[in-house]
C-alpha cells in the first residue's frame, strides 16, 4: 500500500516526546518522524508492519454507522483498497443498497493483535461515481465467483425460502453470465465504492506501566493514545492535522 506524498502537521512537541524511546524501550509509533507528519501515512506502515508478521488480512477493519431513521448503531467487517495521505480517505467496496451506504458519517476501528495496536477513523461517508476509474479497478480485481455472488445477492434483504432461495439466484446469476468471460462481467448497479474522509484519526498502543511497550496479551498493560484532528482548511486534497495525547 503506497504512502504517497505526505501532508504537512502541526505536532505538539510534548506529543513528540511521548513516542520517543521511553526508558530503552523502542517507540511505538516506529519513531517521532512517523508521528510528526501524516497519520494516513502511519496507519499504511502498521498494515503492512502487522502483514510482514503474518497477519492475515492487516487491511481488515470495523465499520461503524447509525440508521438514518432510528439512529441505532450497526458495525460489520470490511475490508480497505485504498487509503490517500494526501485526501485522508478510506475506500472500501460494498453494496450501495444496503443501509451503510445511506450513512453520513462513519467510524473505523483497526486491530492490529501482533502489535498490540489499534486506529480508530472517524468522518463523513460518501459514495465513488460509478462512472469513477477506482470502481471499475475494484470491480475488475474481483474474482469471478465473487462477482456472481454480488449479481445474485440484494444484500441484507430477507430471503423469504431461506439457504435454497440464495443457491437459487447464485445459480440464476451464474446462467445469466455463463457465455461471459470474468473480465466481461460488468457491475451490478448496487455496486458501490465508498471514501471515509477522516477528519479525527486516533492511535492506540499498549505499554506498561513502567513505559515499557507491551506485549500482545500483557494483562498488566495500560493504553497509551494520541489523537489527530483535522485542522480546517480549504484545499480538500491536501489534509493538514495537529495533535492531542490522551488520558489511556
Amino acid at each position: 500500500m503506497s504512502s504517497m506524498q505526505v501532508v504537512s502537521t502541526t505536532t505538539t512537541a510534548a506529543t513528540a516526546a511521548v513516542f520517543a524511546t521511553a526508558r530503552g524501550s523502542p517507540p511505538p509509533l516506529e519513531g517521532v518522524d512517523a508521528v510528526t507528519t501524516n497519520p494516513v501515512t502511519l496507519i499504511q506502515r502498521w498494515i503492512e508492519e502487522a502483514r510482514s508478521r503474518g497477519e492475515r488480512e492487516p487491511e481488515s477493519f470495523s465499520l461503524a454507522t447509525c440508521h438514518t431513521n432510528t439512529g441505532v448503531p450497526t458495525v460489520r467487517p470490511m475490508l480497505l483498497k485504498r487509503s490517500d495521505a494526501d485526501t485522508a480517505t478510506f475506500t472500501f467496496a460494498t453494496n450501495g443498497d444496503t443501509e451503510k451506504a445511506h450513512a453520513r458519517t462513519a467510524a473505523m476501528c483497526f486491530h492490529w493483535k501482533s502489535l498490540a495496536r489499534m486506529a480508530r477513523v472517524e468522518g463523513p461517508l460518501t459514495r465513488r461515481s460509478i462512472d469513477a476509474p477506482i470502481v471499475h479497478e475494484l470491480w475488475s480485481a474481483r474474482s469471478r465467483a465473487s462477482k456472481i455472488a454480488s449479481w445474485a445477492s440484494p444484500q441484507s434483504r430477507v430471503a423469504l425460502g431461506g439457504r435454497d432461495t440464495v443457491i437459487e439466484a447464485i445459480r440464476a446469476a451464474e446462467a445469466k453470465f455463463n457465455d461471459v468471460s470474468s473480465d466481461s462481467i460488468p457491475p451490478p448497479p448496487h455496486f458501490g465504492v465508498f471514501d471515509v474522509a477522516a477528519d479525527r484519526i486516533e492511535f492506540w498502543t499498549s505499554l506498561r506501566a513502567d513505559g515499557f511497550h507491551s506485549d500482545p496479551g500483557d494483562k498488566d498493560r495500560i493504553g497509551e493514545r494520541v489523537a489527530f484532528l483535522r485542522s480546517p482548511t480549504a484545499d480538500a486534497t491536501k489534509a493538514t492535522w495537529a495533535s492531542e495525547y490522551l488520558f489511556p
